[in-house]
C-alpha cells in the first residue's frame, strides 16, 4: 500500500512537471508569435524559460508597445495588422519602385489605348447618328416653311479627352438658296430657333427628358397650312411633354387641350398683366377674334367652332 502510494506520487508529480514544461512551451510559443506577427524586433533578448517570458517587467513593457501602437495606428489588433500588412506593401513598392514604376506606364498605355479605341468608336456612332437625324431634320424642316433649308451636324475634335469622348458637334443651317451651312447659333432669328427647336424635339420627343417645354414666338412668319403643320408637331410633343405655346395664330391655338388669356390693362397709371383660364365657349370666342379681327360675325363664330372641333379629331387621330 505504501509502495502503491509511493509510486502514485511519483507519477503524479511526473505529470505536473510535464504539464509545467507544456505551459512554458506554449508560453513561449505564444510569446513569439505574439512578436512575430506584431513586428517587436531588434530585442537583445532571446525567451528562455517562462519566467523569463512572464515576468512583470517584460509583460508591462510588452503591454506598453501594444497600447503604443493602438493610440497609433487604431484601437484594435486587427487595425494594426491591417496596417502592417498595408506599410509592408508600400515597403515592397517602394524598394522595386523601378519595376512598379514601369508596370505603371505598362497600365497607364493599355488604359490610353483602350480609351482610343472607345472614343473612336463612340464617334463613328454618333456621326453615324448625327447623318440620320439631320435628314429627319430637314424634312421636318421643310414642313415647318423651311424652304431649300440645309441642316448637318458638323464635328470638330476636343483638345482632350472628355466624358463625351472626343467630339464637339455643332448645329450648322443654310436657310436660303446658296447660301453656305453656318453655325445655327449665329445665323437664326427668335422665330426660326423656335421652329428649328420644334423640329429637333418632334424627333426627339419619346427620348426627351424635359418635362415642360416653352415656346414663344414660334408662329412668327408662318401662316396657313404652315400654321397648321406647327400646331400638329406640338401636338406630337404634347404627349410625352407639357407644352407651354405663346401665339397669336388661331390654327396653333386650337390644338391646345387648354386656352389661358394674357391682358394688359392700365390701373392706377401702372399697366398689369393678367392671366385666367378660360371655358371651351370663351376659347370659341378668342378664337373667333383671331380669325375675324375687330368684328366678329356669326360666320366667324361659326368658322372658330369648325377650327376647335377638326383640331380635337386630329388630336384623336394622333394620340
Amino acid at each position: 500500500m505504501s509502495n502503491l502510494c509511493l509510486t502514485s506520487s511519483v507519477h503524479n508529480h511526473s505529470n505536473l512537471c510535464d504539464g509545467q514544461s507544456s505551459l512554458q512551451e506554449m508560453a513561449v510559443a505564444a510569446w513569439k508569435q505574439g512578436v512575430t506577427t506584431l513586428g517587436f524586433t531588434g530585442h537583445s533578448h532571446t525567451p528562455c524559460d517562462l519566467e523569463y517570458c512572464m515576468s512583470p517587467s517584460r509583460t508591462a513593457r510588452y503591454k506598453g508597445e501594444i497600447n503604443r501602437l493602438k493610440a497609433k495606428y487604431g484601437d484594435s489588433i486587427d487595425v494594426i495588422l491591417s496596417e502592417k500588412a498595408e506599410k509592408e506593401q508600400r515597403y515592397e513598392k517602394l524598394k522595386n519602385y523601378e519595376e512598379y514604376l514601369e508596370d505603371l506606364k505598362r497600365r497607364l498605355e493599355a488604359s490610353e489605348r483602350s480609351l482610343k479605341e472607345i472614343s473612336q468608336e463612340v464617334s463613328g456612332i454618333r456621326k453615324n447618328m448625327a447623318e440620320r437625324l439631320a435628314a429627319q431634320v430637314t424634312v421636318t424642316l421643310s414642313e415647318l416653311n423651311f424652304l431649300d433649308v440645309v441642316f448637318q451636324v458638323a464635328f470638330a475634335r476636343t483638345a482632350e479627352y472628355t466624358i463625351n469622348g472626343i467630339d464637339e458637334p455643332e448645329f450648322m443651317i443654310s436657310t436660303n438658296p446658296g447660301e453656305p451651312v453656318k453655325p445655327l447659333s449665329k445665323v437664326a432669328s427668335g422665330g426660326e430657333l423656335s421652329r428649328i427647336m420644334l423640329a429637333l424635339k418632334t424627333i426627339l420627343a419619346e427620348n426627351d427628358m424635359i418635362e415642360t417645354m416653352i415656346f414663344d414666338e414660334i408662329d412668327a412668319g408662318i401662316s396657313g397650312r404652315t400654321a397648321q403643320m406647327v400646331a400638329e408637331k406640338m401636338n406630337v410633343i404634347g404627349k410625352n411633354h407639357q407644352v407651354i405655346c405663346i401665339t397669336h395664330l388661331p390654327q396653333i391655338a386650337a390644338m391646345a387641350d387648354h386656352h389661358f388669356l394674357i391682358e394688359k390693362s392700365v390701373v392706377n397709371n401702372a399697366t398689369i398683366s393678367t392671366i385666367h383660364k378660360l371655358s371651351e365657349e370663351e376659347s370659341i370666342a378668342e378664337l373667333s377674334r383671331m380669325i375675324g379681327g375687330v368684328k366678329v360675325t356669326d360666320m366667324v363664330r361659326e368658322s372658330a367652332r369648325e377650327m376647335r372641333t377638326l383640331a380635337l379629331s386630329v388630336k384623336k387621330c394622333q394620340s
